[in-house]
């Protein structure tokens, strides 16, 4: 019976999956490493401007065999660390021996770090330690508790490796002496003085080892650089005070730049938008255009069409109108099944995009390797994009879902049978 079911449920989902054709057009991927679980491209602007959605809804991954491949897209930013570090006040607390009768005596030293009066703009990641001058190697292990208060204390960082070994012949010396904290490589409690906050540090070894003399500790602040795509904005109407641009489709958009050919002109504007051809003018603000300008907006706008106007004296000639969107990646799941194909446009497919957040889970997309952008394939070409898309073809939905109450009634008669035969 189960088997009936699944076969049932398979068949059902057959019937609403997308299949190449639904789609206008598509491109071939190489990928850089064949089989790799996750590959990621950086789609063309022809994506952005031929796709129906403006959030590229309309877009979809196939594999050899014409099965949807799972995929998402993810904001295309450079991140970089700034890395800071702060001298720590340090306090020795104790130092205990034990007696181990095949190793000899076992030392624990305990230390509290706290830091000066500071205000942390980003989360603290990390302690360093020097100690006195040894004339021995040593290792020991290090726990970090943080304590908010003398009650409260969690452990950030277990059993992490410190030492010093030095090769006499050769005069270098291997030293570790960085303890990173865990909870995702940050540890998030902000510190502004005044209050108990601090680390205490116990460190292990199996034999006598040199004090820690300071410490500091480290943050990093995570800088991020957001990548666009831009797109130049077509003429549609001029005049000696206004000038109407327009783009091939709706964009979400973070910042529009506006350029004029005059040299040293000095311009009073205002600026407009509207997400389409008929709907409502939307000022976005007013500006003196000194020859050129760039504006961030404050949030994406959904906008086709741009007027800019003169508040007080002319253009001689309208002005260069270029606009941006924040640029998308695509990361894809390269397994098995290549070569694969990226499909795009169409009025007949929904979103099958999975977020970010969960396609990616903890991995970095700078490790993912690349697939590159090949041949045209050929798809459905405008015929997707019409109304009338898919209608020649189309089991009516009514049908679909007769089908399927059949089908559940015929299992559940089949279930009425045998349970009275098992009973007889």
């Amino acid at each position: 019976m189960r088997i009936y079911s699944l076969i049932l449920l398979a068949f059902a989902g057959s019937l609403f999956a997308s299949v190449p054709s639904d789609y206008a057009y598509g491109f071939g991927l190489v990928l850089q490493e064949e089989g790799s679980v996750l590959s990621k491209v950086v789609l063309p602007d022809d994506v952005y401007l031929r796709t129906i959605s403006p959030d590229l809804d309309d877009v979809e991954v196939f594999n050899r065999n014409y099965q949807s491949v799972s995929f998402s897209l993810v904001n295309a930013e450079a991140v970089e660390y700034d890395s800071k570090e702060i001298a720590a006040v340090l306090y020795f607390v104790s130092e205990e021996a034990t007696n181990t009768s095949e190793e000899g005596n076992a030392h624990t030293y305990t230390y509290f770090i706290k830091l000066p009066k500071y205000d942390f703009k980003q989360p603290l990641n990390s302690l360093s330690f020097e100690w006195e001058k040894a004339d021995f190697n040593w290792e020991a292990s290090a726990n970090v508790y943080f304590q908010s208060d003398k009650n409260n204390q969690i452990n950030i960082a277990h059993d992490a490796p410190i030492r010093e070994f030095s090769d006499l012949w050769d005069e270098n010396t291997l030293r570790q002496s960085d303890v990173s904290f865990d909870r995702g490589g940050f540890w998030r409690d902000s510190y502004k003085g005044g209050n108990d906050f601090g680390w205490k540090v116990v460190i292990n070894s199996k034999s006598k080892i040199p004090k820690i003399t300071s410490a500091k500790a480290h943050t990093k602040e995570r800088k991020v650089e957001q990548y666009f795509v831009s797109f130049d904005a077509s003429l549609k109407s001029s005049s000696k005070n206004e000038a109407v641009y327009e783009l091939s489709k709706a964009q979400p958009l973070s910042k529009i730049s506006i350029g004029f050919w005059q040299e040293n002109l000095i311009l009073p504007t205002e600026l407009f938008y509207r997400s389409g051809e008929g709907e409502r003018w939307i000022k976005i603000g007013e500006q003196v255009i000194n020859s050129s300008l760039e504006i961030e907006f404050t949030r994406e706008i959904l906008a086709k069409e741009f007027m800019l106007k003169a508040s007080s004296g002319s253009f001689e000639e309208a002005p260069e109108v270029t606009v941006f969107r924040k640029r998308v990646d695509l990361v894809f799941n390269s397994a098995n099944n290549a070569p694969f194909t990226i499909a795009y446009g169409s009025l007949k497919a929904g979103n099958s995009a999975i977020s970010a957040e969960k396609f990616l889970a903890d991995k970095d997309i700078d490790d993912i390797p690349s697939a590159y952008v090949a041949d045209d394939v050929k798809l459905s070409g405008e015929k997707a994009l019409s109304e009338e898309a898919g209608t020649e073809f189309e089991i009516p939905k009514w049908l679909i879902w007769a089908s399927l109450v059949l089908g559940v009634l015929f299992l559940g008669f089949l279930a009425y049978k045998l349970s009275k035969e098992m009973r007889e």
